[in-house]
């Protein structure tokens, strides 16, 4: 069975003009998508000792995803708000960090087959990882948090596959583009792929990146075909963005 750890951002998706939240955040969006598989996934962040804190805890409990490696921290649970745009696409602002300021894990999961990472500026210490058979950035790339290509491209060595929702130009063995209703692209140093997106209607495309990251790396680490895992993504994001995300919270 693969073992996946998922590290990065565990923070409660506030929609102010709604007045609803959701749990979220890159690190547990991936998780839940691996965890559905039936995988073993680890998941690497800290919720602090709030109501949202217990929620989290309660949530990965049902859904069996290991949290020896998300630390409780007295404090609060980090959030952000999120507004949607005419393309119902998340904008965020105002992200409260809470016990994720200067988080760093105390120790790490062992004998991952993958390690998957969240790429933002707040959280760049998360970045620096321990060995892994395959290890994942991703790279949010349409965030007021995230950070510019030429910085990127100063992480990139450190990992086989380099993720980003926006144009990313940098010099890599994989990169991964994430277009929305654009579809998808991963560009190797000899070859470009890309697959269209599914057409659907959504109210909210929250999360679809997270989901398509953890089910591409899942598939392409079953059966190294490139254009294979990237379809079976395309079709679990769309999947994904079409149904409820309040996990019976």
């Amino acid at each position: 069975m693969l073992k996946i750890a998922s590290i990065g951002d565990v923070c409660v998706d506030i929609y102010p003009k709604e007045k609803q939240y959701f749990l979220g955040g890159t690190a547990f969006n991936r998780a839940v998508q691996l965890a559905k598989t039936g995988i073993r996934v680890s998941l690497v962040s800290a919720v602090g000792t709030d109501d949202w804190g217990k929620k989290y805890l309660a949530v990965c409990k049902r859904l069996r995803i290991n949290t020896d490696y998300l630390s409780v921290i007295p404090g609060q649970t980090s959030h952000v708000n999120i507004t949607l745009n005419r393309q119902k696409k998340p904008q965020f602002s105002a992200w409260q960090l809470g016990v994720l300021k200067n988080f760093v894990p105390k120790t790490w999961p062992q004998g991952q087959d993958c390690l998957i990472t969240t790429g933002l500026t707040p959280i760049k210490q998360l970045l620096k990882l321990p060995a892994a058979a395959f290890r994942v950035a991703d790279f949010d790339g349409d965030t007021p948090y995230t950070f510019k290509n030429v910085d990127i491209q100063k992480y990139a060595p450190n990992f086989d596959l380099i993720a980003s929702s926006v144009g990313l130009k940098i010099n890599h063995p994989m990169v991964l583009l994430t277009a929305g209703n654009q579809g998808s692209r991963l560009v190797t140093p000899h070859k470009e792929y890309f697959v269209p997106a599914v057409k659907i209607k959504t109210s909210n495309t929250t999360g679809a990146g997270d989901v398509y990251i953890a089910t591409f790396v899942l598939n392409y680490l079953k059966t190294k075909n490139i254009p294979l895992s990237m379809k079976q993504a395309t079709k679990a994001a769309a999947d994904a963005i079409t149904s409820p995300r309040n996990l019976g919270v």
